[in-house]
């Protein structure tokens, strides 16, 4: 079974929401709120947001190795995802929404076999 930081293998639609994105974008949702929080408390400067920072980057390697796993489940190379990175707003966006939505190839492919 793929982890959060393996890019080898394949993963579900629903383990790519369950397991990623909904945890994800609440550890960053979460983090904004705390340095909301400590910047109204006067704990921090308006400018820094200490929290949204450390998670943002965990938030972005976890997302990045659940989009190169989707990839590998729709036959495609994990190289397709710098595309998706490449292009401003849409490209997320629509890379979110197309992994998150087309369904897998049902039979073992080159990355692995369909995951359950």
């Amino acid at each position: 079974m793929s982890g959060w930081f393996d890019f080898s293998g394949r993963i579900s639609r629903r383990r790519f929401w369950l397991a990623y994105v909904l945890p994800l974008a609440a550890l960053l949702l979460g983090a904004m709120m705390l340095d909301g929080l400590m910047i109204t408390r006067g704990i921090l400067q308006p400018d820094a947001a200490l929290l949204t920072d450390f998670a943002a980057l965990a938030v972005a390697f976890g997302m990045l190795s659940a989009c190169v796993q989707r990839l590998h489940d729709l036959g495609c190379n994990g190289g397709w995802v710098l595309l998706m990175a490449a292009v401003p707003l849409a490209g997320p966006v629509l890379g979110v929404l197309l992994l998150g939505c087309l369904p897998g190839s049902a039979l073992r492919n080159r990355f692995g076999p369909a995951p359950v």
